[in-house]
């Protein structure tokens, strides 16, 4: 509890330098509960709030499933400069995911994850940080062979205890990050950053960068049907019997145009 009060008091501090968002910074100073929708997504007491109360849904959505694993999703397009960090787009984040995911075309396939970013020294690297779980005989690399322009490695990790990998998930999607996507206090952005980071959070609602795939708001699994598309018939074609003339091989025995290996039809030799 001790580590999120200093999240609190950190967030409202750089809330409070900006003039647009200094009233959010004294709500979340202000803050107890977390029962207020108020302060965007940025407030860290609703946040650990909202784990709590649905850590057993999540241990209930993933107890049956007998691999998990855990990647960060980014693209180049997704990227941001200093300052640009609020032009992200959500949804599109979220499209990209689930199309990955498709092409798998497994029912048993369950995500939970955030939408975050972290500072990549020259630019804020926004995607998908997400808990995957499927079928042992999956191998979730071939769900990003049509993504494009992924910006650094994609690493799909193993994960060993699920609850300790949610924990540290939802945790850390409240902190402005430098260099990875995982939490580290050391290595923090600077005041500006920071700054920039908080801002966008409050410039959501709660839960808007929450993805789900395979389940519903409710953390309860879906009974997914896979719908196998049929296979589309080649288009019929007319035969083109107005280039027969012109094919290579249809020509008469003396031909002496240049692909028959001759000097050309209209070759008129200079003496």
């Amino acid at each position: 509890m001790t580590e999120i009060r200093d999240l609190q008091r950190d967030i409202a501090d750089r809330l409070e330098h900006k003039r647009s968002s200094r009233s959010i910074g004294k709500k979340i100073a202000n803050c107890r509960r977390g029962a207020c929708t108020r302060c965007g997504d940025a407030c860290p007491i609703r946040a650990a709030r909202w784990f709590q109360n649905n850590t057993a849904s999540l241990q209930r959505l993933f107890r049956k499933q007998a691999r998990t694993r855990q990647f960060f999703l980014s693209r180049n397009s997704w990227c941001s400069r200093q300052g640009y960090l609020s032009h992200t787009n959500v949804q599109t984040i979220f499209k990209a995911t689930r199309r990955a995911l498709n092409t798998l075309q497994e029912t048993s396939i369950v995500a939970v994850g955030m939408v975050d970013a972290h500072w990549s020294l020259t630019e804020w690297r926004v995607g998908a940080n997400v808990i995957v779980s499927a079928r042992a005989s999956i191998d979730f690399y071939r769900a990003f062979d049509r993504t494009k322009e992924i910006a650094g490695p994609l690493e799909i990790v193993s994960v060993g205890d699920v609850g300790e990998a949610f924990e540290q998930l939802f945790t850390s999607s409240q902190r402005a990050k430098r260099g990875g996507h995982s939490e580290d206090e050391q290595v923090r952005p600077k005041n500006k950053l920071r700054e920039e980071y908080y801002s966008w959070l409050a410039s959501m609602k709660p839960g808007e960068r929450l993805f789900r795939y395979g389940c519903d708001r409710h953390l309860n699994r879906l009974n997914k049907i896979l719908h196998l598309r049929p296979p589309k018939p080649k288009k019929k074609r007319r035969y083109p019997t107005q280039l027969a003339p012109f094919m290579f091989g249809n020509h008469s025995r003396n031909c002496t145009c240049i692909p028959c290996g001759g000097l050309g039809k209209h070759y008129v030799r200079k003496w």
